[in-house]
């Protein structure tokens, strides 16, 4: 069994350690699971900021500021970081099969992820790997990488959520249906999964 790991965060800037992961979240998906749309399990955590690190003035100004209601979202009800990490650690262990992250784009999500767990762990227990949904997008449909946005993607792969924007476990659901919408579409079972 293969579980995928659909991840998302939210930040107040750019740069990782410099600004600070705000929410966590993440639900694990699999093909094998005959439970319609549901997500195996789900995961969510807001962290405190990092003690040194300060919000970007153009991220506040720019993003949150459109958004004020995720961003209350995100900042409340905030765990220590090391705190919220471990916790995500103990879910990501308990999940069954083997793992695979994603994210879109997973080289922003799983960057920061990775860099949390082993700043509060001291190992890369997730490795570098991770599953990009977009360039997986490319491939199947041959088309330019820079052609792809989510609003371009054939209707049956689109997710139409009425769930909170920019909320991360609501993203993170969003991101692993489309993904289960793209292998399913492709056709591809448990047994002869290549990803």
């Amino acid at each position: 069994m293969i579980t995928y790991i659909s991840i998302d965060i939210e930040t107040d800037g750019p740069l990782i350690g410099v600004n600070s992961m705000l929410s966590l979240g993440a639900a694990a998906f699999s093909l094998d699971y005959q439970n319609g749309y549901n997500p195996l399990s789900k995961f969510e955590v807001n962290l405190e900021p990092l003690p040194s690190a300060i919000p970007d003035q153009t991220t506040m100004e720019e993003f949150w500021s459109k958004f004020p209601e995720a961003y209350k979202i995100a900042t409340t009800n905030q765990k220590p970081s090391a705190e919220a990490i471990l916790d995500f650690i103990k879910w990501y262990n308990d999940l069954p099969g083997e793992k695979i992250m994603v994210g879109y784009p997973s080289c922003f999500d799983f960057a920061w992820l990775r860099h949390y767990t082993i700043l509060f762990t001291g190992k890369d227990i997730l490795k570098h790997e991770a599953l990009d949904i977009k360039s997986l997008a490319a491939a199947v449909l041959k088309k330019p990488f820079n052609q792809i946005k989510t609003s371009r993607m054939p209707s049956n792969w689109r997710v139409k959520s009425s769930r909170a924007q920019h909320k991360a476990v609501d993203d993170a659901v969003d991101q692993g249906l489309m993904l289960m919408n793209i292998l399913r579409e492709i056709k591809l079972g448990s047994q002869d999964c290549i990803l």
